[in-house]
């Protein structure tokens, strides 16, 4: 049954991959946005910059603009690399989607259904290839939650403490992430 997974998984890539590369419309104004704390992060991490850490971004959390700077090292400052760093982010929340419904309904099939109904959700598979940061929260909650239903009401240290790990990779992505979580 994974193998309808891994298939999943390499379609999204594929076409993510070639979306992003044929897609030559310029950038919304969010996406414009996270490019740019991106570059001033990037400019930051090469010493370039004089603007202090704390000061690059004064709303956003910084986990995935700094992923993407970090990859702007080795890459040069290339708009794709947002849109890639997304993708990947994307591919996260599928898997944690599939593991997350197996735990939690011990069923594979309903596991792969809704991991396969979820990454052709319009919104979804639309903000997918998109640098926006809605997609990599969904991932971390989706993983902050399958670890979290593992770890057996706290009684496996280690689930525990994966799930209080992706919770705080959450919040460093945005704020609200602590409400998606609890509510539930």
């Amino acid at each position: 049954m994974r193998k309808w997974l891994y298939l999943l998984l390499v379609f999204h890539l594929l076409a993510n991959l070639i979306w992003i590369l044929l897609d030559k419309s310029s950038l919304a104004w969010d996406q414009a946005g996270h490019t740019l704390i991106s570059l001033n992060f990037l400019d930051f991490f090469k010493g370039i910059s004089q603007v202090n850490f704390f000061q690059i971004s004064d709303y956003y959390p910084p986990l995935v603009h700094i992923i993407a700077a970090l990859i702007m090292i080795f890459t040069g400052p290339v708009l794709l690399v947002g849109p890639l760093v997304v993708t990947v982010f994307f591919l996260m929340a599928i898997t944690f989607l599939y593991l997350y419904t197996k735990e939690v309904f011990n069923d594979e099939k309903v596991a792969i259904f809704s991991a396969y109904f979820f990454s052709f959700l319009p919104v979804v598979y639309g903000q997918s290839r998109d640098f926006l940061l809605e997609i990599p929260l969904i991932a971390l909650i989706l993983g902050s939650l399958y670890f979290l239903e593992k770890s057996k009401k706290f009684s496996n240290l280690k689930n525990s403490l994966f799930a209080a790990i992706l919770l705080s990779f959450a919040l460093l992505t945005k704020w609200v992430a602590i409400i998606y979580l609890f509510i539930p």
